[in-house]
């Protein structure tokens, strides 16, 4: 399950409405391109790896070239959003370069998949709150750039139901024997590789209890699922929804080293049998092996003297679930969500709301008495500008300010009958009640209407500087 399904699911509790989308469906050279990618990279992770070496700012601006369309989509609905979460590199890059065009419009947050590692592609500094799960990583993103004040370092986001208690049936169901259960867990795209470590091990312990989840590879599953069929207690799955409900049943995960599948799995504590490691998931690898949460293992030959051990003393297996009891971690799903809901509505709290004060140009008195008041509001929060009156004031054009939403302040209402004609007696406040509304509690947009009392009715009205 993905940070951004997590994060999600957290969000939607807080009342949030949420929409989970994947921009990368919008590229330029197929829907599926980044697929396409990763499975050549699972395939010849060479290659990966001496791109993960090139750590530089310089190459995001050619990589976001290659993510035009997906740009343009991401340009073309963002703004329609109250605020937007990004957990993976490309749209964080590329929503920062729209956020440099201004054309970003709305709070902008991202959440550091890498985790443990903070390559560059995942950098940069346009955010108003980056999401970084440990230490490691929050230190690298300092160093690279990430502002101190905008960086928030929470706990690994994994998704709610690891974190309640998990009741299944699921061993009785498979009719698994008693007896250690091994579980390969190859990710979405399935490892291709993980086929030949499964039949070392059918080959020696014939009658262990094995799981496979082969993702979305139907030829790996297609292949396993022949041997399915001589061997009683293997059971090959595809792509499942409740693999959560599979590692409670574990003793033992074995697979890439992921970094959702291994802060899962060890929340659960269960040991980790790493067989892979990409270059962006070395970290993942370390942080089993340095933890003593299980084992990193780089051949077949290694990995076949790793199982004899374990099955020649279970004991171990005890040994590394207390340690990875002691050292649980508390995840940062809640905490992220509650971040994110605080932001917007401190934003929303903290918006400047618009006005204008309205003068006669009659006497540098007037405008005086204007800036004045101007400067309290200004200090305030509010956006003030100031306007001559009577080159401006008509009927229309009060009609246009109550349309756009804005809450009229009158002085001296006598003055200006004809305003209240076009106000229908509606939102109407001197402003003397505005100086008494508490400032931290604005609920409304104002326009002073500021002008001199007439000439005529001088003896009964007081000077606008009394104010």
């Amino acid at each position: 399950m993905t940070p951004a399904e997590a994060i999600a699911k957290e969000l939607e509790k807080k009342g949030c409405k949420i929409d989970v989308t994947d921009p990368t469906v919008n590229i330029d050279i197929s829907g599926d391109y980044l697929k396409k990618i990763w499975k050549f990279a699972l395939k010849y992770p060479m290659i990966q790896n001496l791109f993960y070496r090139i750590d530089t700012p310089l190459m995001l601006k050619p990589i976001n070239k290659i993510f035009g369309k997906t740009k343009k989509w991401i340009d073309e609905n963002l703004n329609n959003y109250d605020f937007v979460i990004s957990t993976h590199h490309i749209p964080t890059q590329l929503i920062a370069e729209l956020k440099e065009e201004g054309k970003a419009k709305i709070p902008f947050f991202a959440y550091n998949s890498d985790v443990l590692d903070a390559h560059y592609l995942w950098v940069t500094p346009l955010v108003d709150k980056y999401f970084t799960p440990s230490k490691s990583s929050y230190e690298l993103m300092l160093k690279k750039g990430i502002p101190n004040e905008k960086l928030i370092r929470t706990g690994f986001i994994i998704n709610s139901v690891f974190t309640k208690k998990i009741k299944t049936n699921l061993k009785k169901e498979m009719g698994l024997k008693d007896g250690l259960v091994f579980t390969f867990a190859l990710g979405g795209e399935g490892l291709e590789d993980a086929e030949r470590y499964i039949k070392s091990l059918l080959k020696k312990y014939p009658y262990a209890n094995m799981i496979v989840i082969c993702g979305r590879n139907e030829k790996l599953k297609s292949n396993l699922e022949r041997l399915e069929k001589n061997h009683m207690n293997l059971r090959v799955k595809g792509f499942v929804n409740n693999i959560h409900e599979y590692y409670v049943i574990s003793d033992i995960v074995v697979g890439k080293s992921g970094l959702n599948t291994i802060l899962e799995t060890t929340y659960l504590e269960k040991p980790f049998l790493v067989i892979k490691a990409m270059a962006n998931e070395v970290s993942g690898a370390k942080y089993i092996v340095d933890n003593n949460f299980g084992w990193w293992v780089k051949s077949k030959k290694e990995f076949m003297k790793t199982i004899d051990s374990i099955i020649a003393n279970p004991d171990v297996l005890t040994k590394l679930k207390r340690n990875l009891k002691i050292k649980k971690y508390k995840p940062g799903t809640e905490e992220l969500a509650k971040h994110v809901v605080d932001y917007i509505k401190n934003k929303k709290r903290m918006k400047k709301e618009r006005g204008a004060i309205f003068y006669c140009d009659s006497g540098s008195g007037f405008r005086s008495s204007a800036l004045s008041i101007k400067k309290m509001l200004d200090e305030a929060g509010y956006d003030i500008e100031i306007v001559d009156g009577p080159k401006v004031l008509s009927n229309q054009f009060i009609r246009i300010l109550l349309e756009q939403g804005w809450n009229l302040c009158l002085k001296y209402p006598p003055v200006f009958n004809a305003v209240y004609t076009a106000l229908d007696n509606r939102s109407v406040h001197i402003l003397t009640s505005l100086l008494c509304i508490p400032l931290k509690k604005r609920l409304y947009k104002y326009c002073l209407l500021y002008t001199s009392p007439s000439p005529r009715d001088r003896t009964r009205s007081r000077m606008p500087s009394s104010a």
